[in-house]
C-alpha cells in the first residue's frame, strides 16, 4: 500500500475513495467500485513537474490520473515496468539542461558575427556604389561649410595648392578642390565629393615637391575610391539600409552631415589606406613625378615629428605607416617608373613653404 501526497481523478463520476500501486497494477477503490489500470491500459504518461506525474489510461486515454508524490516518475517505472512516457517539445528542450540553450545561443552568435563582419560591410559597400555622385559633391560642401567655420583659410595658400594640383594627372570627374587652413595640425583630409583640406603644420614636415604630389594624390585616391563615404556607411550601415531600401537618399544625406567631426577624424583600415597609396603612386607615375616623394612623406612624418611624444594627427587617421612603406617600395621595385623634374611645381611648392606667395 502506498500513501499519495495528492491523487486525483479526472473525467470520471467516480469518487476516490482508496488506492494502491502493486504488482504492476494501479487499483483505485472508488464510489462506483474498484478500478484497474494495467500496463496494456496505459495511454500515455507525462511528467510536467519533477515530482508530479499525469497518466492518461482507457482505449483512447480518456481518463487521467494526476499523483504527486517524491520520485513519482521512478515509483512507477519500478511498479509498472515500461511506462509509454510523453514528453512535449518544451519538456524535451529542459530535459537536456544547458546545452540546447548554449547552441541556440551560439547559434544566434555566430549568425549576429556573419551579419555584422561579412553582410553589413556588403551592404555598405553596396550603398556606396549607388550614392548619387551629385548628392555626394552636395554632401561634401555642406561638410566643408562645418569644417571652415572658424577656421583660419589661407587664400593664397589654397590659390598655390590648386595650381600645384592642375600639374597632377589625377583623371577624375570629382571637382577636386584643395583648401590650405592655417594651423599647426599636422594632418590632411578628404571629404566626398572632392573636397580635401590641407594644414599648413603638415607643410612644414615636407621637404620637397615630389612629397607634397604625394600627399594630395593619397588624399585624392581616398576621394576617387569614395573611401570616407564607404568607412562611414560601414560604421552606419544599420540606419543606412533601411534608407537605401525605402529609397531615402536624402536622409542618408542628412545622417552623414549629422555626422560631420567623424568625417574630419575618420580613420581608415589598412586595407584602404593601402589602396589609396597605390591608387596615390599610380597618379604620380601618371604625372611622371617621383613616387618616392610618398615613401618620403610618410617617412618625414614618422620620423620628423615636431609635436614631442604623440603622433601627428595625420598618423593616427592614416595608420600603420611601417606596413605602409614597405607596401610603397615593394611596389615600385615591381615597376619602372619615370619621371622627369617641373620648374611650375617647384616654383610653387616653394613659394608654399615660404609663407610668402606673393615673391
Amino acid at each position: 500500500m502506498m500513501q499519495f501526497a495528492e491523487l486525483t481523478l479526472q473525467n470520471s463520476p467516480a469518487e476516490i475513495v482508496s488506492y494502491q500501486i502493486e504488482q504492476g497494477r494501479i487499483i483505485l477503490q472508488s464510489s462506483g467500485g474498484e478500478i484497474v489500470i494495467l500496463p496494456r491500459d496505459l495511454h500515455a504518461v507525462k511528467f510536467p513537474k519533477k515530482n508530479e506525474s499525469s497518466i492518461f489510461f482507457g482505449a483512447i486515454g480518456e481518463h487521467q490520473l494526476h499523483i504527486k508524490y517524491v520520485n513519482i516518475r521512478g515509483y512507477l517505472i519500478q511498479q509498472m515496468g515500461q511506462i509509454p512516457e510523453k514528453f512535449s517539445f518544451v519538456e524535451r528542450i529542459f530535459g537536456m539542461g544547458l546545452w540546447p540553450f548554449v547552441l541556440i545561443g551560439g547559434g544566434f552568435v555566430t549568425i549576429g558575427l556573419i551579419i555584422y563582419f561579412l553582410l553589413l560591410p556588403w551592404l555598405a559597400d553596396r550603398a556606396t556604389e549607388h550614392f548619387p555622385m551629385e548628392q555626394e559633391i552636395a554632401l561634401g560642401k555642406e561638410l566643408m561649410s562645418q569644417y571652415t567655420s572658424g577656421e583660419t583659410v589661407d587664400t593664397a595658400g589654397t590659390r598655390l595648392l590648386n595650381e600645384f594640383g592642375k600639374t597632377i594627372a589625377f583623371n577624375t570627374k570629382y571637382p577636386l578642390h584643395f583648401t590650405l587652413i592655417e594651423s599647426k595640425t599636422v594632418n590632411a583630409f578628404a571629404v566626398p565629393g572632392g573636397e580635401i583640406v590641407v594644414y599648413t603644420g603638415i607643410l612644414d614636415i615636407l621637404k620637397t615637391e615630389e612629397e607634397l604630389a604625394g600627399l594630395m594624390a593619397h588624399e585624392a585616391s581616398h576621394v576617387i575610391q569614395r573611401h570616407s563615404i564607404r568607412s562611414m556607411m560601414r560604421q552606419l550601415a544599420g540606419s543606412m539600409m533601411i534608407g537605401l531600401m525605402v529609397g531615402d537618399i536624402g536622409d542618408i544625406s542628412s545622417t552623414l552631415i549629422g555626422q560631420a567631426d567623424q568625417f574630419r577624424n575618420l580613420s581608415y583600415s589598412r586595407t584602404l589606406e593601402t589602396e589609396a597609396d597605390l591608387k596615390g603612386m599610380e597618379i604620380l607615375v601618371r604625372s611622371k613625378i617621383n613616387p618616392k616623394g610618398m615613401v618620403g612623406l610618410l617617412n618625414g612624418l614618422k620620423n620628423g615629428n615636431p609635436t614631442g611624444n604623440n603622433l601627428p594627427e595625420f598618423l593616427l587617421t592614416h595608420p600603420a605607416p611601417d606596413s605602409r612603406i614597405e607596401d610603397l617600395e615593394k611596389s615600385m621595385q615591381n615597376n619602372i617608373v619615370q619621371y622627369e623634374a617641373n620648374s611650375t611645381r617647384i616654383e610653387i611648392f616653394k613659394k608654399l613653404k615660404s609663407g610668402n606667395p606673393m615673391f
